[in-house]
């Protein structure tokens, strides 16, 4: 893991926006999946006009529950594992489910306009390549691999 100096932040190993950018993409398809089996479950029980309700309501559940379960729980999402990064907070501690709350309730601002640009705008202007919701949160993401 990376090591922690609270005085000097070159000793973190920041992941870079490649990597972060990689371990969303696998999350955001391991969302629609499961979005879309539990959607196929109750469509045939479901009226037709409730079912783009129900999909809004699953799509909200499933991304926003999915990142802040699992980051306010281990710090890292399936995509993040396999990417070998983690959230943590910036004195190394372990990410929570509040600040995993504060950076996913952000993340709604973070993927405006199209595909999380104000994300990559954010952490390309951070020396710890920070988007909103992690500034907000006082998290990192660090390479641990």
């Amino acid at each position: 893991m990376a090591e922690c100096n609270l005085d000097d932040d070159t000793k973190w190993n920041y992941s870079s926006i490649g990597s972060r950018f990689w371990a969303v993409l696998i999350d955001n398809i391991i969302v629609f999946v499961f979005v879309f089996i539990m959607l196929m479950l109750p469509i045939r029980i479901v009226s037709e006009g409730l079912i783009g309700d129900l999909a809004v309501l699953l799509i909200f559940i499933g991304y926003f529950g999915y990142f802040t379960l699992l980051e306010g729980n281990g710090g890292q999402t399936l995509g993040k594992k396999i990417l070998g990064i983690k959230v943590v907070k910036e004195d190394g501690t372990p990410c929570d489910f509040r600040s995993a709350l504060i950076r996913n309730i952000l993340r709604c601002i973070d993927v405006l306009p199209i595909y999380y640009i104000i994300a990559l705008i954010s952490m390309a202007q951070s020396v710890k390549t920070q988007r909103l919701g992690d500034r907000a949160a006082k998290t990192i993401v660090i390479r641990i691999k």
